[in-house]
């Protein structure tokens, strides 16, 4: 691992940053004790995927069921949570209610 004085960083930046973006890091030794860690930025939106395919490309499965029934599968699942989520509303309205009186004197 080379390690760059302050002034070798500022004459060879460009050779800093292409050995910190091959290695993962460079190391710039600074005054007394001071040492200083170059690290590429990595932003996984914008590095390629490895494969060159898109983590949304996935395998088609053929369940046999037409766009039809598959709408009304949509619909009754989100009718079911609907009604779990007005159960858990009134669930805490009467817990609220409670909490207000806790006699249970109404």
């Amino acid at each position: 691992m080379k390690t760059y004085t302050i002034s070798e960083a500022q004459k060879n930046l460009p050779a800093l940053l292409e050995e910190a973006e091959k290695k993962g890091y460079a190391v710039i030794q600074g005054g007394v004790g001071q040492a200083f860690v170059v690290k590429p930025q990595v932003r996984p939106s914008l590095k390629p995927h490895k494969t060159g395919k898109s983590p949304l490309d996935v395998p088609v499965v053929d369940l046999g069921l037409t766009r039809d029934e598959i709408v009304d599968i949509v619909r009754e699942s989100r009718s079911t949570w609907s009604r779990k989520l007005d159960e858990l509303d009134e669930y805490r309205a009467e817990r609220q209610r409670e909490k207000a009186d806790p006699s249970g004197d109404d």
